[in-house]
């Protein structure tokens, strides 16, 4: 997340907003280079990410570029 904020910056985005849908305590308050954090739940018992889902198993690269190749192109 830090170095997609830090590249978002140096392309000149206006806001960098940051939503997540967990996340620790004390993460929950700030994040270092985004304008906004949105957290929407932040569990008093965390461990980690994977374990507030129930399936939560890795994206091979392959199947990462077959996505961003097949997704719309943004529109700006």
């Amino acid at each position: 997340m830090h170095a997609a904020l830090e590249v978002a910056t140096a392309c000149g985005a206006a806001q960098l907003i940051v939503a997540v849908p967990v996340a620790p305590r004390d993460l929950a308050g700030s994040m270092p280079g985004a304008d906004t954090l949105v957290v929407l739940r932040s569990p008093r018992d965390f461990a980690s990410v994977g374990a507030h889902y129930e399936d939560f198993s890795q994206v091979d690269e392959d199947t990462v570029g077959r996505l961003l190749r097949d997704a719309p192109a943004a529109h700006h």
